[in-house]
């Protein structure tokens, strides 16, 4: 089974969560339902990006490389068409296709709905 690195984004504040995971779809529960304890009280949360890897490692890496840059705007260069301003209603979700080698990104415009993020670290909104 593949990793994921994904980007979550709360609907209540506008922070980001990076995290990685094996199990996309039920950590992505995890954090809807509140079960994670720093996502719990920035609910809903929309799954605004993800990129598939073929191991544990490789996926820990960009996970690192991306928490690294602690960059707002690095963060939103990865998630296309999207603005955290003008786009609260959408959100754009790569297409997790088992099919998709590791590390492409196909992506599909999909209707808001609360996110369920994997295991990582928040990049909070700046200040100013």
């Amino acid at each position: 089974m593949p990793f994921s690195v994904y980007i979550i984004r709360s609907l209540k504040d506008g922070s980001y969560y990076v995290g990685s995971i094996q199990d996309l779809d039920e950590r992505i529960q995890c954090h809807s339902e509140g079960r994670s304890k720093y996502t719990k009280g920035k609910r809903p949360w929309v799954l605004v990006y993800s990129e598939s890897f073929p191991d544990r490692s490789s996926a820990v890496m960009r996970e690192n490389e991306i928490k690294k840059r602690k960059d707002r705007e690095y963060i939103e260069t990865l998630i296309p068409g999207d603005s955290v301003a003008g786009n609260r209603g959408a959100a754009f979700v790569q297409c997790l296709a088992p099919a998709l080698r590791a590390g492409t990104r196909h992506w599909t415009r999909l209707r808001s709905s609360p996110a369920r993020p994997a295991s990582g670290t928040a990049i909070r909104r700046a200040r100013g």
